[in-house]
């Protein structure tokens, strides 16, 4: 038997003391050394002494321990033992060199560095990928995802995300990349996720408009409308039911005389490819009569483009509008309108709130026997007797259709003309409308 068994280890040479155990006895660190007081050890006992260092730098290193008890007051070589140790550099840890990135919209794409810190040691991988932020996927940006690889001593990597340049903002958007499933040993730190800021080097402040309003169906009723924007709306506001109201006006055809009744519709539809709004009334609308179409540009309802402009930069889009052979309405003078296409046809009016027209076009014409009349009176103390028609359209090829407006007052800003034959079309046009201005 040994008594009073002791083991110094000096620990410098390996990195700095963390903690100790013993399988018998206690220990203790001090001076940079580690001492494990045993006690007493049978003949061919033995005891285990366990110890964690934190290392110093990477790469070799040797320990050494000395052992004596009350049986050998001298220490001799059979007293000691050393032990190399090679201590590895860890696979590291990744996470973003910054969480916040800029750059302008005209750049193409943004790089966010990602860095491996604490050990490059062997080949790591880490996920990548695009989150939710304000900017607008496939327009101020492309979603991407991926994977990173770091071979061995490699500290540094880029996750690219493509930048579009959208005409369509009014100031800066961002959009945020988190990292996630490292492998082979490595770690996440911290900055997994960070942010990138797109500069908006042209802010658009310019608000949208409904350039054109088309009625859908047949003769027989308007199955739905139809109006091209002049600039892509924001999605969620053109599909609102709320930003729009369906009127029917009731005999007089004016628009907010009290009389004007509200009409059904179904949710409305969207084509951003076209910039296109539509909207169906729950029943096919009268022929005949005459009714009108709100948009919202202005309150919480209002339907906005992809830069949060409101329509018409704040005002409500209205338009009246009527189908059928025969029309007559009140324009905004208090002039008493008519309007027929007779032998084969029928008419699509639109007018402006106030009741003047803005376009005429002709549907489902008969070449050669389709005939457009039409006349002004003055109201009862009212008008001018003339009275505006906008845009006329569908007349076809030159002498398709009999134009016999016979009252002179139509006043018109623009009339079709086949290519090449525009002086001989206004020509005649002069001639069956002698004093259109």
């Amino acid at each position: 038997e040994a008594t009073g068994v002791v083991v110094a280890i000096p620990y410098d040479a390996g990195g700095w003391f963390v903690g100790s155990a013993t399988t018998q006895g206690a220990t203790s660190a001090a001076g940079g050394v580690l001492t494990a007081a045993l006690g007493s050890l049978a003949s061919g006992g033995h005891a285990t002494v366990a110890f964690v260092l934190r290392t110093r730098e990477i790469g070799p290193a040797t320990l050494s321990a000395t052992v004596r008890a009350d049986q050998h007051v001298n220490l001799t070589e059979s007293g000691s033992s050393s032990a190399g140790l090679a201590v590895l550099e860890p696979p590291g840890t990744l996470a973003f060199g910054s969480t916040s990135v800029a750059v302008p919209e005209t750049s193409g794409f943004a790089s966010v560095p990602v860095v491996r810190t604490g050990g490059s040691r062997g080949v790591v991988t880490v996920r990548y990928r695009t989150t939710a932020g304000t900017a607008s996927p496939d327009v101020d940006f492309r979603p991407t995802w991926g994977v990173l690889t770091f071979q061995p001593g490699q500290t540094s990597a880029t996750v690219e995300v493509p930048v579009l340049a959208s005409p369509h903002n009014r100031g800066d958007v961002s959009v945020g990349v988190v990292l996630e499933g490292a492998t082979d040993g490595a770690t996440l730190g911290p900055q997994a996720s960070a942010e990138v800021t797109i500069r908006d080097v042209d802010p658009d402040f310019v608000p949208p408009t409904v350039d054109r309003l088309r009625l859908l169906g047949d003769g027989n009723g308007i199955g739905g409308l139809a109006f091209t924007l002049s600039e892509p709306a924001n999605p969620a506001t053109a599909l609102n039911g709320s930003a729009f109201a369906l009127y029917d006006l009731g005999p007089d055809a004016v628009y907010g005389d009290g009389d004007d009744a509200t009409v059904a519709y179904l949710p409305p539809g969207y084509d951003p490819a076209t910039r296109t709004v539509y909207l169906t009334p729950a029943a096919p609308l009268a022929p005949g009569r005459h009714y009108a179409i709100l948009v919202r540009g202005s309150g919480p309802d209002a339907l906005r483009d992809l830069a949060g402009n409101p329509l018409g930069g704040g005002v409500d889009f209205v338009a009246l509008f009527a189908r059928g052979a025969s029309l007559k309405y009140t324009d905004a003078g208090g002039d008493a309108v008519s309007l027929q296409l007779k032998s084969g046809g029928f008419l699509d009016l639109v007018r402006a709130a106030s009741g003047d027209a803005t376009s005429l076009t002709l549907q489902g014409i008969v070449p050669g026997r389709s005939t457009l009349s039409g006349s002004v009176s003055r109201g009862r103390g009212r008008g001018d007797g003339s009275t505006p028609l906008g845009a006329i359209e569908g007349l076809g090829a030159f002498g398709d259709v009999r134009v016999s407006l016979k009252t002179p007052p139509f006043l018109t800003r623009a009339l079709p003309s086949p290519p090449g034959r525009t002086g001989r079309v206004a020509a005649a046009l002069a001639r069956r409308l002698p004093r259109v201005r």
